[in-house]
This record gives C-alpha cells, structure tokens and sequence, in this order.
C-alpha cells in the first residue's frame, strides 16, 4: 500500500478532510501527497485513490465523474451517526451561524393555517423553496451548515409529511422528496449538479414524524442562487441568510480569503 510523508501540508488536509471542510481537484491532491511527477496521471490517480481509502476518506463525486482539474470534496468514508437524540439537541439549541431550521421545504404552512380554503397544489410556494435553498447558498458560502426541514422557528416538529402531499402519488415518500430537492437545487443553482455534491442529507424520525437533515458542506466557488430568473449570492451572519449587495461583495471576498 502507498504511504504518504506526514508533512504540515498533509496534516492541514487530513484535519480540514475529517471536518467536512477539504476541497481539492485531482492536481492539488497529486502536490499535496507529493506524488512524483514522473508517475503517469492514471498512475497518481490509482495513488490517490488508494491513500484516500487508507484514511478512511472519499472523493465526492468519485473518480468515475469530472476531469483531473474538476474540484472534489474530500470527506470520511462512512457518515457520522445521528441518532434522533443527537439531531433534538442540535434542534433544542436553536438556530446558529452554523443551523438553521425550516418547517418545509415546498408546503406553505401560513397559507394552510390562514384558513383560505386553498386547495392542495396552491399550497406549493415558490417564496416557501426559494427560502429553503437561500440557507443553502449561504451555508455554501459561509463555512458549511447544517440545515433541518420539517421543524418550525420555535424547535417543534412539523416533518416533511407536509410537503409528501405535494408530490406525485408515486413519489410522496423520503426518495421522491429527495429527489425533488436535487432536482430544485440543480436547476436553481449556477452549477447545481456540483453544489449537490456539497450537500449530504439523512431523514431521521422522531415521535412519529420524518424530519430532513441536509449538512451543507463549505464550498471555495461562489455559489449563486437564481431568483426571478437573476442570479444571487448569500452568506451567513449570525443566525440569519442575508444577501450580499454589490458593495459588500469585494469586503466579503478579502474576509472569506483570509480565513482560508
């Protein structure tokens, strides 16, 4: 089995990579790991691949996918366990920098409670997703998130039942609501196919009720969200999604490059 020197590069790498927080395309993996350049690339490749499986470590996407230069996220082999004790106590401790809580994804829960005898399907609202992806992009953005759908402001559990109703009659279960979600983030995102990888997402149940967990990997490319058919960037401040005006955004950019 190939060995890798433990250098202070390869160190910062296993600790950001154990983190969720390791960002490489096949190139910069090949320095970091000091790989000889005489080696062919399939070579290095196959190099890379086996030193990643020895750390417990994987490509997302995986070297089938992409380009030598495509970037990758680097992230453990197997998902850290949420038990339904875990996710209550990251939900009773509230919205943060780093959490954020929606009680849907698609349903529109103030419509339905205000009595307005709207039908099924009116009460799928855009405003509803939009809000949903905006923590997204700003968890892409800031640092990486945890985002839960099917919990209210006030930490109580609604579930994604709500947005089932919304789906096709063969879809309204976890995979169909998964499925949807992808799909509004691949065709709201500029390169949405690339942001779904930052973006791992568990359903764990709870008294009874299904709730979404989507932790959202931090993500070096600006991750524009598109709105009324223009695109957006948000960021993170404290517990809010706030969107970046055009004379924020070269500030935001000196901070963001400071801290990396």
């Amino acid at each position: 089995m190939a060995t890798i020197p433990p250098t202070r590069r390869v160190l910062d790498f296993l600790t950001r990579a154990t983190s969720g927080g390791a960002e490489a395309n096949l190139e910069q993996l090949f320095e970091i790991f000091e790989l000889p350049r005489s080696e062919s690339t399939l070579g290095k490749v196959a190099c890379v691949e086996e030193l990643l499986s020895g750390m417990g470590l994987r490509l997302v996407p995986d070297l089938r996918k992409g380009e030598v230069d495509s970037p990758r996220r680097v992230v453990s082999r197997e998902l850290r366990t949420i038990t339904p004790g875990i996710a209550m106590a990251e939900i009773t401790g509230g919205e943060s920098s780093n959490l954020e809580l929606k009680s849907s994804l698609m349903y529109n829960h103030a419509r339905a409670l205000g009595g307005s005898g709207a039908s099924v399907t009116d009460l799928r609202s855009d405003e509803v997703i939009h809000s949903a992806l905006k923590s997204v992009a700003a968890f892409l953005t800031s640092g990486g998130g945890v985002l839960y759908i099917g919990v209210a402001d006030d930490c109580s559990l609604l579930g994604i039942g709500f947005d089932f109703k919304l789906l096709s009659a063969d879809r309204q279960n976890e995979d169909g609501w998964e499925l949807q979600l992808r799909n509004l983030i691949k065709g709201n995102f500029k390169d949405g196919d690339n942001v779904n990888d930052y973006v791992q997402l568990r359903f764990i149940h709870i008294d009874g009720l299904c709730i979404a967990r989507a932790e959202v990997g931090p993500r070096s490319k600006l991750s524009f969200l598109k709105h009324r058919n223009t695109y957006h960037l948000f960021r993170r401040q404290g517990n809010r999604t706030e969107e970046l005006t055009i004379d924020q955004i070269e500030e935001f950019l000196a901070v963001r490059a400071a801290s990396t």
